[in-house]
């Protein structure tokens, strides 16, 4: 397996095939950033406030320029590939946003090369990082055995990411585990984890994938016993604090100081200034199928095929 990157800002190229989807933009004005804080204290559990609501219909652009070539969308850059094999084992990037750290290493798992007839109930993966600048893959951590991982992302020193059990929705569902690592000190925290029964998988579509920026990390985490099955949560490294954004709420996303997540009871998408207490309502017919939040800008597919 190979990987391709820009040297200029370690922008990862993927290819994606969407179909029947819109393409969508919400800028979102008054943002403001500060620095990572990477120190860990005692954790303690806080609910956010709602403020008032401005709301912004979601307004498609239309597309119809013909597709870029390498040269006028990326410039005069060095492209440069790396093998991402080590013996039988491979390095898999991780299929989030937010996975690259400041000194360009992209997050991921380490896991066996060859898949056929496997028994994953023993194999070990490790949580690791490749240089987008050498290609080196450093090993970070071993997972249990029979665990894989969902994402991850990063953030100033920590790696956060979600490990499961099992080859199942369900078993997923209730085996899933949030955790974090500080590569500078080695310690590995908890954040959350599933706490619904074999009995209970009316969740176990929902992913809480980590996303990462400014120190903090935000997910969706569910339970029967939530005022309504499931929420979005953010936790602060600095003062080892977990806030509950909003409950009812799914797949948030972090470009700090906005936060964005999924509210299906509004079929919105709510934009949140964590500084300010503005929020921003961008409604939506259809759940979005990809979304990507970077600075002021939220982008967003969706389809009403999708479910």
């Amino acid at each position: 397996m190979n990987i391709l990157y820009r040297s200029e800002n370690f922008m990862v190229i993927r290819k994606k095939i969407l179909h029947s989807m819109l393409l969508g933009l919400l800028f979102l004005a008054g943002c403001s950033g500060s620095a990572n804080t990477t120190n860990e204290s005692s954790a303690a559990t806080a609910t956010a406030t709602l403020a008032p609501t401005a709301t912004m219909p979601a307004t498609p652009i239309p597309l119809s320029q013909p597709p870029l070539s390498m040269k006028a969308a990326w410039g005069n850059v060095q492209i440069s590939q790396f093998s991402l094999d080590i013996g039988t084992m491979v390095f898999m990037p991780t299929e989030e946003d937010n996975g690259v750290t400041s000194d360009g290493q992209l997050c991921g798992t380490l896991g066996p090369q060859n898949t056929a007839n496997i028994d994953w109930s023993h194999t070990v993966e490790d949580i690791a990082l490749v240089s987008l600048i050498t290609g080196k893959i450093t090993s970070l951590a071993a997972l249990p055995p029979g665990y894989s991982t969902w994402g991850c992302s990063v953030t100033g020193s920590w790696y956060i990411w979600t490990q499961v059990s099992g080859n199942s929705f369900g078993s997923w569902a209730n085996t899933w585990i949030l955790k974090a690592l500080n590569r500078s000190t080695g310690q590995i925290i908890t954040l959350d984890k599933a706490r619904q029964s074999s009995a209970q998988n009316q969740y176990a579509a929902i992913r809480p994938y980590p996303y990462a920026d400014n120190g903090r990390v935000v997910w969706t985490t569910y339970s029967s016993d939530l005022p309504r099955g499931t929420q979005s949560e953010m936790y602060t490294f600095a003062t080892g604090t977990k806030t509950v954004l909003a409950d009812g709420t799914s797949y948030p996303m972090l470009s700090w100081p906005w936060v964005a997540w999924g509210d299906s009871q509004q079929k919105a998408i709510v934009c949140k200034n964590l500084e300010t207490q503005q929020q921003i309502l961008l409604n939506m017919p259809y759940a979005p199928t990809t979304a990507a939040f970077n600075g002021t800008t939220f982008v967003y597919t969706h389809s009403p095929y999708a479910g």
